[in-house]
């Protein structure tokens, strides 16, 4: 499913984006855990991928990515 978002998220964003819910309900459903790599390309509060959809910065300890659609701020702590 994921890769099907990432294929048509520059035509057709709202149909990357229901690919996206999809995605997370499948995973609910069959209590799959999503893949931690797969779960930071895309934006928890709007389900938009972060390809030119975003803001990355890192800090001292910590890697910033903030969504510019919704605004939505992630943060990652480094070791």
């Amino acid at each position: 499913m994921f890769t099907l978002s990432n294929v048509c998220a520059n035509k057709e964003p709202v149909l990357s984006k229901r690919y996206l819910i999809l995605m997370e309900k499948i995973a609910l459903r069959s209590d799959v855990t999503i893949p931690r790599r797969i779960k930071l390309l895309y934006c928890k509060n709007c389900k938009r991928l972060y390809k030119d959809n975003s803001r990355i910065r890192i800090t001292a300890k910590t890697l910033k990515i903030t969504c510019i659609a919704c605004g939505d701020i992630r943060r990652i702590v480094l070791n």
